[in-house]
């Protein structure tokens, strides 16, 4: 499935992307209003696990989606938000995250290959995939961009084995790494406040299920 966070009325809702050509979205809050109990974000059906997933598979198979139905909205006239909205927990990311952009760096710096580095960005830096990302010149003119694969944890963990990882990734979205560059590598390298200007990390539109890609290794991530 493919889960989202939108505003209708004013009102926060979570959706499932629907149809074909994936331009429709279906109102969970409208489909479950009559269940007290409905999450009402995606972080609400992350914390239920399998049993929220489920639960909402069974809403879906009993209701019927379709085109002109009062719970089905066009993708389109919505305003997407961060499907991960608010966002809770650390945002975690790895720089050279794969050899051969690892080796690009390399070059670039006349260094050897380095390992890959773990860096946090901030909350606040998560914005809606569509909105616009503020740009400062008086606060940095070297910005830069980085599509990236979102992993989406599900579970909680601590000294996981590898062999069990990918049992706590809940899903999978887009990530817009925005950097000021000129800002992380100045005083000695500063990851953390170089890629966390407000608003310079848009996320989704949204987030697949990891029953969907079995394995993420294969996917092609690009930015147009």
């Amino acid at each position: 499935m493919r889960f989202l966070m939108f505003q209708h009325a004013g009102e926060r809702r979570l959706g499932i992307v629907h149809g074909a050509n994936l331009d429709e979205v279906v109102d969970l809050v409208e489909v479950a209003a009559s269940e007290r109990s409905a999450p009402a974000d995606l972080l609400s059906v992350i914390d239920l696990g399998d049993v929220g997933v489920n639960h909402i598979r069974q809403l879906l198979t009993s209701t019927k989606a379709s085109s002109g139905a009062p719970f089905v909205r066009r993708f389109q006239d919505l305003r997407i938000l961060p499907p991960l909205d608010p966002p809770r927990g650390d945002v975690l990311a790895i720089g050279r995250n794969y050899e051969r952009h690892a080796a690009e760096s390399a070059r670039a710096w006349g260094e050897q290959v380095k390992p890959p580095t773990i860096f946090t960005k901030a909350q606040t830096s998560l914005t809606g995939p569509f909105d616009d990302i503020p740009i400062d010149p008086v606060v940095s003119e070297k910005i830069d961009w980085e599509a990236e694969l979102g992993v989406v944890i599900g579970r909680g963990g601590a000294n996981i084995k590898a062999a069990d990882a990918m049992r706590h990734v809940f899903g999978y979205t887009v990530v817009n790494d925005v950097s000021a560059r000129d800002i992380q590598n100045g005083w000695g390298g500063q990851f953390f406040k170089g890629k966390s200007l407000d608003g310079s990390s848009p996320i989704g539109p949204w987030v697949v299920t990891a029953d969907e890609i079995p394995d993420p290794q294969s996917l092609r991530v690009s930015l147009r």
